[in-house]
């Protein structure tokens, strides 16, 4: 019987995030499972960081989805040490378990009443998932990795260097067991020796490691996977860095190729488009006199309209109007409708004008005239105000001139979104 897949730690399926007019991820896919050790690669300000952070959950993408496993534990070693942090370092690294800690005192206080079947299902709950995150000694585990890495467990952060905070923020980050952990530029502040020996630990470490760095030789040392920020996309590679580096050549020489051939045929069709407007009609009309069906078609080449049309429709003010013949039988017909339209308007209007005229003359004149007229000139004016009213023809005029400037830049292929 074929063994079940076990489901991702953590997978993103088409997120989305922008600040402002950036782009940082578009439709991005990614899954992490259990036991890799992956690498993000990208330029600088390219979403390296903000991947951190979409997966501890400090931010929440745009659009798209983050799922992670039930229970997940997620842990940082952050790219700078704590600064003016006058603490033990023991106490420093018990701080690693806050949370863990938090879910054995609510497990005490729900021992401490009288439980529900509810609060007895929580209780199990709590049992089962401290257990998987270490258990309930929590200072037996500090102790236990304050020795594992050597830490002078009762110096105040402050007294020590660089490379030691290092390696104190790691312990803070390893004491809580998680699932994933997320090491952003691990090896900074840190000499030779201490980078040797980080090495063997993270190799070491059993669960999933997600880490950002600029050390070819560290990332080389234990990278299994290569996942790159590029355009907004996150693509991965499998295997080690010489092997991605392989792969992102053969890409990038075939998007090298596509991007020729696309070019070529751009160039092609503004070649074609310069032709100029008789070439590209004369093709037109034949390819659509060949066309044995019916053409309904829209254009504002108007001699390719006089050349094809052997009726026009036209959508005026929201009204479709059928108009039999050719575009210049069209022309004289709208022109007369619209002369006629024009006429009626003015008599409406300066009928609508007498009747303003005579309802101003007071309150008391109109009770001695027909009720009715003043009906009438209500309707009189409901219907002016919903008369749609012709739209405005703009005339532009394009001349030819001398060229009066000089060149100042030339630039091809360039891309522009918005």
């Amino acid at each position: 019987m074929p063994a079940l897949a076990t489901m991702a730690l953590i997978s993103f399926q088409a997120v989305s995030l922008s600040f402002g007019d950036q782009v940082i991820f578009r439709d991005a896919d990614l899954s992490l499972d259990a036991g890799e050790r992956v690498c993000v690669i990208g330029r600088n300000g390219a979403g390296k960081s903000t991947l951190f952070k979409l997966i501890n959950g400090a931010i929440v993408p745009d659009d798209g989805e983050i799922v992670r496993r039930g229970g997940l534990g997620v842990a940082q070693l952050e790219q700078a040490p704590p600064r003016d942090l006058d603490i033990a370092v023991s106490e420093f690294v018990t701080g690693g378990l806050a949370t863990h800690r938090q879910l054995i005192a609510r497990y005490h206080a729900l021992t401490a009443r009288e439980l529900d079947d509810a609060g007895l299902h929580e209780l199990e709950a709590l049992q089962r998932e401290i257990e998987v995150h270490g258990g309930w000694d929590v200072e037996a585990r500090v102790a236990a990795v304050i020795t594992e890495l050597g830490l002078p467990a009762e110096r105040r952060m402050t007294q020590l260097s660089g490379g030691w905070q290092r390696r104190a923020c790691l312990g803070r980050a390893l004491v809580a067991r998680p699932d994933l952990l997320l090491l952003d530029e691990p090896t900074n502040h840190l000499d030779l020796t201490a980078i040797e020996w980080l090495e063997n630990h993270v190799r070491n470490f059993g669960g999933t490691v997600l880490f950002i760095t600029h050390d070819r030789a560290f990332l080389r040392a234990l990278a299994t996977r290569i996942v790159d920020i590029d355009r907004g996309r996150l693509r991965s590679w499998p295997g080690d860095y010489d092997r991605y580096l392989d792969l992102r050549e053969q890409a990038e020489a075939e998007e090298a190729r596509n991007n020729a051939l696309f070019d070529k045929k751009l160039a092609e069709e503004e070649n074609w488009i310069r032709q100029g407007i008789k070439a590209r009609r004369t093709r037109n009309e034949g390819r659509v006199r060949g066309f044995a069906g019916t053409v309904l078609f829209i254009t504002h080449d108007r001699a390719f309209l006089r050349a094809l049309a052997t009726r026009i429709v036209d959508i005026d003010r929201g009204r479709l109007r059928s108009w039999p013949g050719d575009y210049e039988r069209y022309l004289e017909l709208k022109e007369q409708v619209l002369e006629e339209e024009q006429r009626a308007n003015a008599q409406f209007d300066k009928r609508l004008e007498e009747e303003e005229a005579w309802i101003r003359q007071g309150i008391k004149a109109r009770r001695t005239r027909n009720e009715g007229r003043v009906r009438a000139l209500q309707r009189m004016r409901a219907e002016y105000v919903e008369r749609i009213k012709p739209e405005g023809r703009a005339r532009i005029t394009l001349q030819d001139a001398e060229q009066s400037s000089r060149r100042v830049i030339q630039a091809t292929n360039l891309r522009y979104a918005y």
